[in-house]
C-alpha cells in the first residue's frame, strides 16, 4: 500500500490529528512555534524539525537543504507525502512481457493488453499496453526545496525521466546551517560551496549559494531567498532550478486538484497534467477537497515545468501506472 497516494495521505490525517490534540494539551490555544535538531532517522545525521501550531517543517541540511515533510495542522495533510521512483523486482518481467508482445503484435498470436485471465502471479496483465515506457528510476529522493544548476536547452521531457547530468553538486550534499529565532518566527540560514561543470571547459566554476528560509509565527507560510555568488573567473552559463514534489491526491484527472498560473490560461489545469510556462511570477497548486491551496510567489519571473510522477505498480487487476504527486520546478537563467 505505500504506493497508494491515498492511503498515505490517510496514515499521516490520523498521526496529524494525533499530534493538534496532544499539543492543545501542552500549548493550549495560544501560539507557539520551536525547533530542534535531531537524529529523526536515526542515521547518525541531524535533521532540523521545526514545529508550530500551524504546521510543521522537516529539513534535511545533509541533503540539499531540502524539505521531506509539511505538515499543515488545519488540513492535517502532509503535502510532501510523495514517493521515489524506484527499480522494482517485478519492473524486469513487465519489460519482457512488454518486448514480447511487441514482437507479437503483428501475429495471430498477439493479445490486447489485460485480456489475459487467471491469477497475476501466472500471467501478465496491464491496463495499457507500452507500461514499460513508463519506467523511470530517480537518482535522488524526491523531496522538496531541491537546488540544481542545469544545462542550457535541456527540454521537459528528459528532465521528468532524468535522462540529464547534473552540472553541481547541490541537491544531495551538505549545507551549514544556521537557525535564529526570534518574535516574529524562524529563520533558517542554509548555504554551501559548490562546483559547476562546464560543457567543454576543463575545469569547474566555483560558487556560492545561500537560501534563507523565514517562518513566520501564526502563519502558515514560508517564505525562501536565493543568493547565488559566482566566485569562478568565468561566466557562468546555467539554468538554476528550484524543485518541489507535493502530493495533493490529484491522480486520475481528479476535477478537485489543479494548477492555476496567474496570467496563464492552462490547456490541462489538472493537478497530474504536463507542461512548461514562461514569464511565471505566481501560481497556485490546490485540492478543494483537502481545502488545501498552496501559493506560490516569485520576485523574480522564472518558467515553471511541471509533471505528473507516476510509478507502475503491480495489482490483481495487472499493471498499472500509479500517480504519486506532481512536480514543480522553477528555473531561472
Amino acid at each position: 500500500g505505500i504506493y497508494m497516494a491515498h492511503v498515505r495521505a490517510a496514515i499521516y490525517q490520523h498521526l496529524i490529528q494525533a499530534e493538534n490534540a496532544a499539543d492543545r494539551i501542552l500549548y493550549g490555544s495560544e501560539s507557539w512555534q520551536h525547533y530542534e535538531f535531531t537524529d529523526f532517522h536515526r542515521d547518525t545525521l541531524e535533521k532540523l524539525i521545526v514545529e508550530s501550531d500551524q504546521q510543521n517543517l522537516y529539513i534535511d541540511p545533509q541533503y540539499g537543504g531540502s524539505l521531506f515533510e509539511w505538515d499543515i495542522r488545519r488540513s492535517a495533510h502532509n503535502l510532501l507525502s510523495v514517493m521515489t521512483r524506484r527499480e522494482e523486482s517485478y519492473h524486469q518481467t513487465l519489460r519482457l512481457y512488454e518486448q514480447e508482445r511487441r514482437r507479437n503484435a503483428n501475429t495471430a498470436e498477439s493479445s490486447s493488453a489485460g485480456s489475459e485471465p487467471g491469477s497475476p502471479h501466472t500471467t501478465i496483465r496491464t491496463k495499457e499496453s507500452g507500461l514499460d515506457q513508463f519506467l523511470a528510476v530517480d537518482r535522488y529522493r524526491r523531496n522538496s526545496l531541491l537546488d540544481h544548476f542545469l544545462p542550457q536547452g535541456l527540454p521537459l521531457s528528459d528532465y521528468r525521466t532524468g535522462r540529464y547530468e547534473e552540472q553541481s553538486n547541490f541537491a544531495e550534499q551538505p549545507y551549514e546551517t544556521i537557525v535564529e529565532q526570534d518574535a516574529s518566527g524562524i529563520t533558517i540560514t542554509m548555504q554551501r560551496d559548490g562546483q559547476i561543470r562546464r560543457a567543454g571547459a576543463l575545469s569547474s566554476l566555483l560558487v556560492h549559494l545561500t537560501k534563507t528560509l523565514f517562518i513566520p509565527s501564526g502563519e502558515e507560510k514560508l517564505v525562501v531567498r536565493y543568493q547565488i555568488q559566482n566566485r569562478g573567473q568565468a561566466r557562468l552559463e546555467t539554468h538554476f532550478a528550484s524543485e518541489w514534489n507535493v502530493n495533493l491526491l490529484g491522480g486520475g484527472k481528479n476535477p478537485q486538484a489543479y494548477y492555476q498560473v496567474e496570467g496563464h490560461q492552462l490547456e490541462d489545469s489538472h493537478f497530474d497534467s504536463t507542461g512548461e510556462v514562461p514569464d511565471v511570477t505566481t501560481f497556485s497548486i490546490g485540492n478543494t477537497w483537502l481545502q488545501q491551496d498552496m501559493g506560490f510567489s516569485s520576485s523574480k519571473a522564472a518558467t515553471l515545468w511541471r509533471f505528473s510522477l507516476e510509478t507502475v505498480t503491480g495489482s490483481e487487476a495487472g499493471f498499472e501506472r500509479t500517480h504519486q504527486g506532481s512536480c514543480a520546478t522553477l528555473l531561472w537563467p
